[in-house]
């Protein structure tokens, strides 16, 4: 039995983990797999016999994620690096709309104090 860690991607939840956990499960071979949602991993105990790496992957494309193997460093720090704008971007937006959102709901406030 060999065992495998996948660094995944496009997971936005628990339910995506979980949803990535049951689609490397249903592969024939796969004996175990356990789903980290906050590192963005999967650890995988397979039969080498049954299944392989990249049948794997193939199940977590299928499932609308993707999957690299973690030895594969170079991948994944374009990744990183790919996640990281991405996120800096979203969290920069939403920071945008808190404040939007806590002016107006300051001038409501201030608004009905004064009427």
């Amino acid at each position: 039995m060999d065992t495998t860690t996948l660094k995944l991607r496009g997971m936005s939840c628990a339910s995506c983990a979980k949803s990535i956990e049951n689609a490397i499960l249903s592969v024939p071979g796969v004996n175990e797999c356990t789903v980290n949602f906050g590192a963005e991993l999967a650890t995988v105990e397979y039969y080498p016999a049954k299944t392989n790496v990249t049948v794997i992957q193939q199940a977590v494309d299928k499932a609308g994620y993707s999957a690299y193997l973690l030895q594969d460093e170079n991948a994944i720090t374009q990744d990183n690096d790919a996640d990281r704008t991405f996120r800096l971007r979203e969290l920069r937006k939403l920071q945008r709309k808190l404040t939007t959102n806590d002016d107006r709901a300051k001038f409501a406030l201030d608004s009905n104090l004064v009427t």
